[in-house]
């Protein structure tokens, strides 16, 4: 935490120009230049000519005033300043005024919405497309606190990856909760907060390039998040829902055996039928100017499950999109992982349905993969063993624990696995390779997806195979009727990342 606290506090901000690489700092209530470029395109970049005033005289080098303090600059000022650049004496102090946070908080919010459109954030393109409201107002005014607004102005400049880490995971919370209509006070602004806040705490550090190795690193950093922000304090309880939103991606969640009846209408967002009598709450949230203020917000209670739940969907899905191991369509493999892991329970389904209503491309796939994991949820030992298997089209259903007590494994099936299996969709436990027998479960395995979107009406679709669970299928699985085994060539697939 030293070196985050030093970042707020001294704001030395790297400022590049065609002339090289400049820093300006901000102290109290004025930002000093070191360097007359870094002046000069700052003034230039936010269009701040005749709106600004410098809070001390620029003097030549014997300490004659060259430009008086407390006066608009004008371009004769700047041109001066850019003829001389080594004939007056360092630092230039440009006043902070309301003007200045204001043009910076365009600044952000104009970077922020330029990555929607990306070519590789197609599943950000989705949650944004053909909206009603507008997500600009949002962003903007959750930069009304002057500090996180330079802090973040700061990241921008001087980290432009993590900025771009940072402002990825706030636009998946706010598209997530902008799917359903709230009647909750500044949900939708604490949503992006909640997302762009939820790695802060690491900007002195590499951690945010991936994801969190295990449950305590997971909780090491949410918790190193949480207390910066509580030591801002610009929203009172954000921290709080960062520390909550903490989940075992190795204990077994409950199945959620109404996710698959909610699939069944799997209609897009409100916001896309929703009409504009329907949105006075969101206006309020989004629409309304508001001045910057140093008097903190507060996390409406109501808000405070939304929130939990959102940013862990966020973080999930913003580790698939840059997982190193991510399929080419990483919007895919998203969706169906959104998909199971509801389903298993881990992620609440209200929040999860508007988004995957946006992906009606991926219906069979949704509906087939929430079924998959009803049926392993079957499993009599709290649905922790049953392993349905290969996904996405799944064949049999394994024992991962052998439980020959139970009644329902077959012991006269024996199946060997080669290579061990990552959990599907990236949570939960992974299957080691070794010799597992068959569950009776199987026989409750919904039909196979290819042969299922033939007969649909509505969608002539074949699922495609998933190159990490494919492979055995191509490799061959081979059948020993003598001694009723199985044995199967799979590929080896790492940890969730």
């Amino acid at each position: 935490m030293k070196s985050i606290d030093k970042l707020i506090r001294s704001h030395f901000i790297c400022y590049e120009t065609d002339l090289g690489i400049f820093f300006m700092r901000i102290q109290g209530n004025e930002i000093l230049f070191d360097q007359p470029p870094a002046f000069l395109s700052f003034i230039y970049e936010l269009e701040l000519i005749g709106l600004v005033q410098l809070s001390r005289p620029v003097e030549d080098l014997s300490g004659k005033v060259m430009i008086r303090e407390k006066i608009l600059v004008r371009q004769s000022m700047l041109q001066r300043i850019g003829e001389a650049t080594d004939q007056f004496k360092l630092p230039i102090a440009l006043e902070i005024t309301e003007e200045i946070i204001k043009r910076i908080r365009n600044s952000l919010a104009e970077a922020i919405l330029k990555q929607i459109d990306r070519p590789e954030h197609v599943f950000l393109n989705r949650l944004y497309s053909d909206l009603k409201k507008n997500p600009r107002p949002i962003i903007l005014h959750s930069f009304r606190h002057r500090p996180l607004a330079l802090l973040a102005y700061q990241i921008a400049r001087q980290k432009p990856d993590l900025f771009t880490n940072l402002t990825v995971l706030g636009l998946l919370c706010l598209g997530i909760v902008i799917q359903k209509e709230y009647k909750i006070p500044l949900v939708h602004r604490h949503a992006f907060l909640a997302g762009f806040c939820c790695q802060l705490g690491l900007a002195d550090t590499d951690d945010w390039r991936q994801a969190p190795k295990d449950d305590e690193e997971q909780r090491r950093r949410l918790e190193r998040s949480a207390a910066y922000l509580d030591q801002m304090n610009f929203v009172q309880g954000l921290g709080t829902v960062l520390r909550s939103s903490f989940f075992s991606v190795r204990t077994p969640a409950v199945i959620d055996q109404t996710f698959t009846g909610l699939l069944q209408e799997f209609k897009p967002g409100p916001d896309a039928e929703q009409t504009e009598a329907a949105q006075p709450q969101q206006q309020a949230d989004a629409d309304v100017e508001e001045e910057p203020t140093a008097t903190p917000e507060v996390v409406d209670n109501a808000a405070v499950p939304v929130l939990i739940g959102t940013v862990r969907i966020a973080r999930f899905a913003h580790d698939i999109i840059n997982s190193p191991t991510a399929q080419v369509n990483s919007a895919r493999e998203l969706v169906q992982g959104l998909a199971y892991n509801t389903a298993k329970g881990y992620f609440e389904k209200t929040l999860v349905i508007g988004s995957l209503g946006r992906f009606r491309e991926y219906e069979v796939d949704i509906k087939h993969l929430a079924a998959l994991a009803q049926v392993e949820g079957g499993c009599i030992h709290g649905g922790r063993y049953a392993w349905a298997y290969p996904k996405p089209r799944a064949t049999q259903v394994l024992c991962s624990e052998n439980l020959f007590a139970c009644p329902h494994i077959k012991t006269a099936w024996t199946f060997h696995l080669v290579a061990p299996q990552r959990a599907y969709g990236r949570i939960g436990r992974n299957l080691p390779a070794g010799t597992y027998h068959k569950c009776a479960l199987e026989e409750d395995l919904p039909p196979s997806p290819s042969t299922q979107s033939k007969k649909s009406s509505k969608l002539d679709l074949e699922l495609e195979p998933d190159p990490q669970v494919e492979a055995p299928l191509k490799a061959g699985v081979q059948h020993d009727n003598t001694t009723n085994t199985q044995t199967a060539e799979a590929q080896s697939n790492s940890e969730y990342e």
